[in-house]
């Protein structure tokens, strides 16, 4: 669970960020290249859609615990 806070061009803010028992937690957006997540222990990887109507991945962030405040920033390559 997380809460979505302001979003632009170049960053998306998450808020009251909370992860599975399994320490994941799966966002309805496309992986992008440059795509990068802060706090440095907050892991980004891709994760295949279960769509088959959508090829490209979405992004699963894995982590400790719940974190107060995670930030995506990318730069078009």
């Amino acid at each position: 669970h997380a809460t979505w806070e302001p979003a632009d061009t170049h960053r998306v803010v998450l808020t009251n960020v909370a992860p599975d028992a399994n320490g994941e937690v799966h966002l309805s957006l496309h992986m992008q290249e440059g795509l990068r997540v802060s706090p440095s222990y907050v892991q980004i990887e891709a994760m295949q859609n279960v769509n088959v109507h959508d090829p490209i991945a979405h992004v699963r962030l894995r982590m400790p615990g719940p974190v107060p405040r995670v930030t995506l920033t990318w730069e078009a390559p």
